[in-house]
């Protein structure tokens, strides 16, 4: 999987972008948060330590989005390593987030 840094558009040639991270760690978020109306990651909600996994249309119409969303580092880790658990153990789960 390509990794791309420091870019604030989703490029709409992948079928599946992941996108990690919060505004302030992430100028790629702050793009999503702006075009989809996404709330930020925030001490409230998912709050200190958690994390959240959402799945978006990508705004060029073309493809999803993935986004593992945490105010800080420990919930990030979190979201990552859930993300890998399941992309391990359960071989088709990319297949059911395409469909």
């Amino acid at each position: 999987m390509p990794v791309i840094k420091n870019t604030q558009n989703i490029l709409p040639k992948f079928e599946i972008s992941l996108i990690i991270g919060n505004s302030k760690t992430n100028p790629l978020v702050k793009s999503l948060i702006e075009t989809t109306g996404q709330l930020e990651p925030d001490e409230k909600y998912p709050g200190k330590g958690n994390y959240f996994i959402r799945e978006l249309p990508n705004p060029s119409g073309k493809g999803k989005i993935l986004w593992i969303g945490a105010p800080d580092e420990e919930g990030l880790k979190k979201g990552i390593y859930l993300l890998n658990f399941y992309v391990v153990k359960e071989p088709g789960f990319i297949n059911k987030v395409i469909s």
